[in-house]
């Protein structure tokens, strides 16, 4: 090689230009179909069939052939000062190669750590253009959305990639995503969990495309929470009772539609059981003597003597503090109670139209009702028992009618012989000692609201096989089957909606620590917006989340949200829901609103304009000239406009989802997976508990005859009997 290098030199520096040229012409065409190749093996690489194993392999493979290539060029040039004739082995194998290729795969490291987290899918990561103020400062002109890709989808922590047949090994649960069919296997993403709002129109593919997959899914995760789904037709109840069986849930049914193959729920017990334990607190108390056991809590403060009492685990040092806890919690009770009526009632008559006296004394009315029979639950002579508080009872006391000119005589007997004070004499007083007309109008509303209170909605609400608490305790899906044919039941669809969502919040706030279930539960409420109005619904959504409760609200369009919430609540639930989802709609305003949400893209549009103009020339004749003038504009289009959003593809849902990009997404319809296999119910004949009208019936004739003839002292005071205290 020094024989070469001083010939080099000896010849003035008269390298052999061409055999160079040659060399590097050859190099050049090595290098293109190098990269071409590469780029093509890349391409078919991430193919989306080929494994991530795969990819890094042939990534890592190309970064060393590239690196390999370019140190071998460097160390002919550097040191050898040009090339030979045949390919030097010892340039493939210098300190020159080798560090090549090593800065060559860190720097491909250093890049793609930077691509990953600049492209995570959340909307921090923006693309935009940077223009300067007139002090210099950096300014950022405009920001472009974008969509999240399926490499995203795949990639990022935040969407919880994995393959369907995988879920049970997983211990998470969240809202799918996507459920998209690759090769043979189901890929799903989910988010963590969070209220979830679904706008999907009549035959839009709502139920197969995104309600019935969530059912599998959460299902079939590892963590199995806890599902309440709403079911307009009965066949989601049909296609995943079974299966959900097979994956160890207790599945149970409210069949509004046939009430003798329901699950019975008496949505007034809990009203009657807090009312009860209120009046009989006294024979919790155990009473202890000798020194204070530690393992119940103290009394801050307080000095215990020979005897103590104990009450919810806490321990009592004397009566009288005993005395002003058992008052706070009588009282806490008897709210409870009330609280649960008031519910009951505003569901039945809710507010509406613009007079609203007639729905307002309705719903008074049959408050006072409930209240009534709560006090006769005290005296044991009338025989108001846990069995006859029920609502079909209620229906009947409403629809009394004596023959006569005073058709209310029997009604006005019920709720006198009562104290003065009583809540329920002055809610009733508000109808039957107001004009006859007043009273006539309202009556005719409490009818209106108690009238699907037929013998089979009254076998259903007799008693309850039910316990709403124990939901988060072990995997229950229930599902409530809603006639979409009337709407007549629909009320009391939303009142066991309503109770077992506050049975739920009370026992999370229970935990004193942490303040929600041990297990997730999940509302999976299709049709959301054919329900009445859930008054507390705002309440619940902005408590839900942080207790492990979550919803899935499926609606046809944000119009049908606002005309059953009103513009306030409805607002309230939108924005309580950070994933939107949409199938599909024809309301325009919808469309509108959910493309501006996805966001805008800023495009560069150049427009071109010429314009032709004579001027005379020496020789005397006129010339032409063209003068043509080119302009830039930024222009702000939708990224998914609304019309598109209305030709969306056969499976395809479009979500925006809070904190990230938007992302265009596939749902496979059940019927079209082979991984969503549906189990056949067996065949079994379910027989029906018979509704015993005779023995359930509550005759308030009787109980007037009872009480108005007794003149003695009905005082229920707490009055405090020691005696009754359990001695330990």
């Amino acid at each position: 090689m020094q024989t070469v290098g001083k010939q080099f030199k000896d010849n003035n520096n008269n390298f052999d230009v061409k055999f160079l040229s040659k060399q590097k012409t050859l190099l050049l065409n090595f290098f293109t179909q190098l990269i071409i190749g590469a780029k093509f093996a890349l391409h078919s690489i991430l193919e989306e069939t080929m494994n991530k194993i795969a990819k890094f392999f042939i990534k890592f493979l190309l970064i060393i052939a590239v690196g390999a290539a370019a140190g071998y060029v460097l160390t002919a040039l550097l040191e050898n000062h040009g090339f030979s004739d045949g390919f030097d082995k010892s340039n493939l194998f210098s300190t020159t190669t080798l560090i090549t290729v090593v800065v060559c795969v860190a720097g491909y490291g250093i890049y793609a750590l930077n691509k990953l987290g600049k492209s995570d899918g959340s909307s921090g990561s923006s693309s935009s253009r940077f223009g300067k103020t007139s002090s210099g400062e950096s300014k950022e002109a405009y920001f472009s959305a974008r969509l999240i890709t399926k490499e995203e989808l795949r990639k990022n922590k935040d969407f919880h990639f994995c393959y369907f047949n995988d879920l049970p090994k997983i211990k998470f649960d969240g809202i799918p995503l996507r459920a998209e069919r690759v090769g043979n296997k189901t890929e799903i993403n989910m988010q963590k969990p969070i209220h979830t709002l679904v706008i999907g129109t009549t035959g839009s593919g709502k139920t197969t495309m995104l309600v019935d997959p969530t059912i599998q899914i959460l299902g079939n995760t590892g963590n199995h929470p806890s599902m309440v789904i709403s079911d307009p037709k009965g066949e989601l109840y049909a296609h995943e009772c079974q299966k959900l069986r097979n994956w160890g849930y207790d599945v149970q049914c409210i069949n509004l539609r046939q009430p003798s193959e329901s699950s019975r729920v008496n949505p007034i017990e809990p009203a009657f059981l807090s009312f009860q334990r209120a009046h009989n607190l006294v024979k919790e108390v155990r009473v202890f003597k000798g020194p204070l056991d530690k393992k119940f809590t103290k009394v801050a403060g307080a000095t215990y003597g020979e005897e103590w009492y104990v009450f919810e685990d806490v321990a009592y040092p004397d009566k009288q503090s005993l005395k002003r806890q058992l008052l706070t919690k009588k009282q806490e009770l008897i709210n409870s109670a009330n609280e649960d009526i008031q519910d009951i009632a505003l569901t039945l008559s809710p507010t509406t139209g613009n007079d609203p006296i007639w729905s307002s004394g309705a719903r008074d009315f049959i408050r006072a009702i409930m209240m009534a029979m709560l006090e006769d639950s005290l005296n044991p002579e009338l025989g108001m028992t846990k069995e006859k508080f029920n609502l079909y009872n209620v229906s009947k006391i409403a629809g009394y009618r004596d023959v006569g000119d005073d058709s209310m005589r029997t009604l006005k007997d019920y709720f006198a012989g009562r104290d003065e004070m009583s809540e329920c004499v002055k809610l009733a007083n508000t109808v039957i000692a107001t004009a006859k007309a007043t009273a006539q109008g309202i009556m005719t509303h409490v009818s209106q609201a108690m009238n699907l209170f037929d013998q089979g909605i009254g076998a259903l609400t007799s008693a309850t096989d039910l316990d709403f608490s124990q939901f988060s305790d072990r995997p229950t899906a229930l599902f409530i089957i809603i006639p979409d044919e009337t709407n007549t039941r629909n009320a009391l669809a939303n009142i066991y909606i309503t109770q077992l969502y506050k049975a739920l919040i009370a026992k999370a706030n229970e935990n004193k620590k942490e303040i929600t279930l041990p297990r997730h539960v999940y509302f999976l409420l299709d049709e959301f917006g054919n329900l009445p109005k859930i008054e507390k619904m705002k309440n619940f959504i902005t408590a839900g989340r942080s207790r492990g409760i979550f919803l899935m609200l499926v609606v046809q369009d944000y119009t049908q949200l606002y005309s059953v919430y009103g513009e306030q609540d409805a607002a309230t639930i939108k924005n309580n829901c950070n994933i939107h989802i949409y199938i599909g709609t024809k309301d325009q305003k919808t469309r509108e609103e959910f493309s501006k949400n996805i966001g805008e893209i800023t495009l560069e549009m150049k427009n071109t304009s010429s314009s032709k103009s004579k001027s005379p020339s020496q020789d005397g004749k006129s010339s032409s000239s063209t003068n043509t003038s080119t302009s830039t504009n930024l222009v702000n289009v939708p990224l998914i406009s609304a019309n598109e959003l209305d030709h969306l593809k056969h499976d395809e849902v479009v979500i925006n989802s809070y904190g990230f990009y938007s992302i265009r997404s596939t749902f496979v319809r059940t019927y079209e997976n082979p991984d969503y296999k549906f189990v056949d119910m067996p065949v079994e004949h379910i027989i029906p508990t018979p509704f015993d009208e005779a023995g359930l019936y509550y005759d308030i004739k009787k109980r007037n005859s009872i009480v108005l003839k007794d003149d003695g002292d009905d005082d229920d005071d707490f009055d405090f009997d020691f005696s009754k205290f359990k001695r330990s």
